[in-house]
């Protein structure tokens, strides 16, 4: 028999959720998407998201295939003593993807031209 101690969501359970939500959105996929690779409803992916529920190995190595992250990437920020790299994506970088991609491929390049000349003539 399970516990009701053993079904209670920890902190742990929202780090990993909150992870998954960065991943989801530097990936620039919907909510919708998401639960499709996973084969749950978007109402689950939410709760995932928020931290209400427990995402089970199986739904894990479907968000890793789906997302193409290591992973450690869910477990960043979860303990100290933990090996795996940090998260370094955030909201601010999956704007900044969006907005490339959505870019004419000769804006972006002319663009990204002028920001390694600005860097350069600023180093």
């Amino acid at each position: 028999m399970v516990s009701e101690s053993s079904r209670r969501v920890t902190e742990d359970t929202k780090i990993i959720g909150s992870n998954i939500l960065q991943l989801r959105r530097m990936r620039g996929c919907t909510q919708e998407q998401l639960a499709q690779a996973m084969s749950v409803t978007f109402q689950q992916v939410q709760k995932y998201e928020s931290g209400q529920s427990r995402v089970s190995a199986e739904k894990l190595f479907r968000l890793q295939r789906f997302l193409s992250v290591p992973y450690s990437a869910f477990f960043s920020g979860i303990s100290k003593s933990c090996e795996a790299p940090a998260v370094q994506h955030d909201v601010l970088a999956a704007d900044i993807v969006r907005t490339i991609k959505a870019m004419p491929p000769s804006e972006v390049n002319r663009k990204l031209l002028g920001l390694v000349f600005l860097l350069v003539s600023e180093a």
